[in-house]
């Protein structure tokens, strides 16, 4: 006898987005909702989407609040590093041209020829 044919209802809709909001594996929603997983991905391929997106969007939501109405120091810093590119590496730059490199150099030779004439 074959397996009946799988109908999502809203419920069950929901309750896949929910979970894949939260973060929970494709293969442990199947089994949670007593499907298998290409079944899973077939009707309810909007929700795993929509699941992920709403629940991030949620989190920046409550991030950006968290730092600039509430004034959280640690989420601004959280922020600026995840959505602006900053970084606490310092950054240098070394140039074979360097004006203080060639002067360097340039006395460095000079020491050395001085050596030699003696």
């Amino acid at each position: 006898m074959p397996t009946p044919r799988h109908k999502p209802t809203e419920a069950s809709r929901a309750e896949v987005m929910a979970l894949a909001g939260y973060g929970v594996r494709q293969d442990e929603i199947a089994l949670y909702i007593g499907v298998t997983e290409p079944t899973l991905r077939k009707y309810y391929k909007q929700e795993l989407k929509l699941g992920k997106v709403k629940a991030n969007a949620a989190v920046a939501r409550a991030l950006y609040k968290a730092g600039v109405e509430d004034g959280n120091i640690t989420a601004l810093i959280f922020w600026m590093k995840a959505q602006a590119g900053w970084s606490e590496k310092a950054r240098i730059e070394v140039s074979t041209d360097d004006p203080l490199e060639l002067i360097l150099s340039a006395i460095k030779k000079r020491t050395s020829k001085g050596a030699e004439d003696d």
